[in-house]
C-alpha cells in the first residue's frame, strides 16, 4: 500500500511540474495562429489534467493513513 501511494504521489508531482511549460506553449501556439495544434495540446492538456486531479483525489482519500 506504502509503495502504492508513492507511485501516485510522484506520479502527481510529475504532471504538475509539467503544467507551466505546457501552458506556455499552448498559448503560444494560440499568440502564433497555429491553433490546431494549440487546440490539440489544450484538450490533451485538460485530460491530463482530470486523470491528475484524480490521483490526488485517490490518494486522499484512499491511501492516507493507512485505509486500503
Amino acid at each position: 500500500m506504502n509503495r502504492r501511494y508513492n507511485l501516485f504521489k510522484t506520479v502527481n508531482v510529475v504532471l504538475s511540474g509539467l503544467w507551466l511549460p505546457w501552458g506556455m506553449f499552448t498559448a503560444y501556439c494560440f499568440g502564433a495562429e497555429r491553433y490546431t495544434i494549440a487546440s490539440v495540446s489544450l484538450v490533451i492538456q485538460t485530460i491530463i489534467a482530470s486523470v491528475d486531479g484524480y490521483i490526488w483525489w485517490y490518494c486522499q482519500e484512499h491511501l492516507k493513513g493507512g485505509k486500503s
